[in-house]
């Protein structure tokens, strides 16, 4: 092909675009591959310029002294930079870990209701090889203290860990995740609204269990994971990507004097 001055493809670099047309990647989310072809110079020099820009681009030299630019672009470059909208990639999984026998609901009530001393007493009672006096009237203390007794001090834990990764380019002009320095926990409705979760997703969040808690307790989804990275190449960087991640779990949260902030 040659390239021609006037023509409708003909840009001022003196590059022809061949093609353009919108890509999914599952991988790396929306993209917008135009493909251009001029001078081995040319593309050279235009190749280094979109690179710096924040697109992806191969370069493919033919014996005839002409070259093929191939460029990826989070969003359609023949828009302005303000039509971008950011591709945002939703993902929840149960994850296992493990958590003190005391972290249990039904101890954090029973501790709850007997006061001051419960954790102290029972750890004590196991130490010098001694019976809890609480036993009688508290049985889930009194399971912990067996448990302890043989050296098992944890309890397996499943709970789901939500996750949203986002995906936009270096001229997007919307505003950027701002890293939390502070511990937050968002109930299950908050969690929706604040970041416009809907279905099918929505409907695969867990609502809340039915057994009460203590005041100052609550179940909710804590910030876990808040991650900033973005591609780079010899010329520029590629893509931005943020990841920010949710816990679902029994926090200390209450309106004053908790951990953690409730949202």
């Amino acid at each position: 092909m040659s390239v021609t001055q006037g023509s409708a493809t003909f840009i001022a670099s003196g590059l022809t675009v061949v093609s353009s047309r919108p890509i999914f990647d599952q991988a790396r989310g929306n993209s917008w591959e135009v493909v251009y072809e001029g001078l081995q110079a040319s593309v050279a020099t235009y190749a280094a310029t979109l690179q710096a820009d924040g697109a992806r681009t191969s370069v493919t030299n033919r014996n005839d002294g002409m070259a093929v630019l191939t460029a990826n672009f989070v969003r359609d470059p023949s828009t302005s930079a303000g039509d971008e909208t950011p591709f945002y990639q939703w993902s929840i999984v149960y994850e296992e870990s493990q958590e003190s026998l005391f972290s249990a609901p039904e101890a954090i009530i029973e501790a709850n209701a007997y006061g001051v001393g419960y954790r102290n007493e029972i750890e004590e009672a196991v130490a010098n090889s001694q019976s809890w006096a609480g036993t009688t009237s508290n049985p889930i203390g009194a399971a912990i203290q067996k448990l302890l007794r043989v050296g098992i001090e944890t309890r397996p834990v499943q709970s789901p860990f939500l996750r949203r990764t986002a995906t936009y380019s270096l001229t997007y002009p919307g505003a950027p995740y701002r890293v939390s320095v502070q511990g937050i926990v968002y109930t299950r409705s908050s969690l929706v609204s604040t970041f416009g979760i809907v279905d099918p997703l929505a409907s695969r969040i867990p609502f809340d269990p039915d057994s009460a808690l203590p005041d100052g307790f609550v179940y909710g989804w804590y910030l876990a994971q808040q991650e900033f990275n973005y591609s780079v190449t010899k010329q520029g960087a590629v893509q931005v990507n943020e990841t920010i991640g949710f816990r679902f779990g029994i926090w200390n949260a209450a309106p004053t004097g908790a951990l953690y902030i409730l949202t």
